[in-house]
């Protein structure tokens, strides 16, 4: 038997091998029993008997027939299991030219990916400025609290309303482009926060509040709801990222691949905060969908992936400014945090 010639890459989705042996001249697929070699050249029918049963791996398809008389049969794997190419050519000439067209980069060869999860995130605390008709000066070292009912996500929620684990915990939505072969990604992701300044009598009840109210002047430690009976920025709260990550495969074979990726990404708030004085007196929705701040982050993901199908942890740190309306004025403060993310993925077009 003479030795089979090593070789790397190929592309394509699965073509059916069930046509006549007569008129087959390629066969590609997704999913192949191969994960010890990158490339073969077949000159033999012991050869092509030999390559099949490795391929089929006990899946009992027909071996597509050859004339090894007249021709030879290439066969090149993208990855150990998967995406793989053969071809019938009738010369050794024509063989050499197609290993060279099969390990040849494809031009593009992006491809188009969703990923969905739930978000956990831990705010920094942070010095809040406030500038309105009766409250005007600064929250010290205030705490930012997480609004993240992950009971939706629960068989009692699902039954009570199936689709509310969408909109209520603080999830993740990423549509990206991904290109393996130069391994960088790009991603616009969605993410839609909720937390608390005020909630009533549950976050910040000894704060320093330095500043005015109702024209008098405050220097003291305070229960926040002092001030504002409620305080929050959950609806219709989203920020919108573009995100570049560097794609790096750590192992890959026929049971899936494992890919980690770093990333950078910079986006906006935007969204309204509703807040009321402490007094009741007023709530306030002062502009709807407005900018609320921009941020930067840094990250840093972990990707299994079975086919098309994906299971991601990914760990993001954010830097952001806020500025936006408040009641009948302005609030302004940092917005730092660190969020860990659970996704599932598909990848829907290769």
């Amino acid at each position: 038997m003479k030795p089979l010639l090593p070789l790397a890459s190929l592309v394509l989705l699965l073509s059916s091998s069930s046509a006549p042996a007569a008129e087959w001249k390629k066969l590609s697929g997704e999913v192949s029993g191969v994960v010890s070699r990158t490339g073969a050249v077949v000159r033999t029918p012991e050869e092509w008997a030999a390559l099949w049963k490795e391929h089929d791996a006990g899946r009992g398809e027909a071996r597509p027939e050859a004339d090894f008389s007249k021709e030879m049969i290439v066969a090149s794997w993208e990855t150990p299991g998967g995406r793989y190419v053969m071809s019938k050519v009738p010369s050794r000439t024509e063989a050499l030219q197609e290993l060279k067209a099969q390990s040849e980069p494809k031009k593009g060869g992006w491809a188009v990916v969703v990923r969905f999860g739930p978000t956990l995130t831990d705010y920094s605390n942070t010095d809040i400025k406030v500038r309105t008709g009766r409250v005007n000066g600064v929250i010290k070292n205030a705490a930012i609290g997480e609004r993240n009912d992950m009971n939706w996500y629960g068989a009692k929620g699902l039954k009570e309303r199936p689709f509310h684990f969408i909109d209520e915990p603080s999830n993740d939505f990423t549509l990206g482009l991904e290109n393996r072969k130069k391994g960088y990604a790009i991603n616009l992701t969605a993410r839609h926060p909720k937390f608390l300044v005020v909630e009533h009598d549950q976050l910040n009840q000894d704060v320093r509040f330095n500043g005015t109210v109702d024209g008098a002047s405050v220097d003291r430690n305070l229960p926040a709801n002092e001030l504002f009976d409620h305080y929050r920025l959950t609806h219709r709260l989203m920020n919108y990222q573009l995100q570049v990550e560097k794609l790096f495969t750590v192992a890959e074979g026929k049971a899936g691949r494992l890919v980690i990726a770093p990333g950078i990404a910079a986006g906006a708030y935007f969204g309204y905060a509703n807040a009321g004085y402490g007094d009741g007196s007023t709530a306030g929705t002062p502009v709807a969908n407005g900018y609320l701040g921009n941020g930067i982050s840094g990250s840093g993901r972990v990707s299994y992936e079975f086919h098309r199908v994906s299971a991601s942890l990914a760990y993001q740190m954010t830097k952001a400014a806020m500025d936006y309306p408040f009641i009948d004025g302005s609030a302004s403060h940092r917005l730092d945090s660190r969020a860990l993310t659970l996704q599932v993925g598909l990848t829907l077009k290769k």
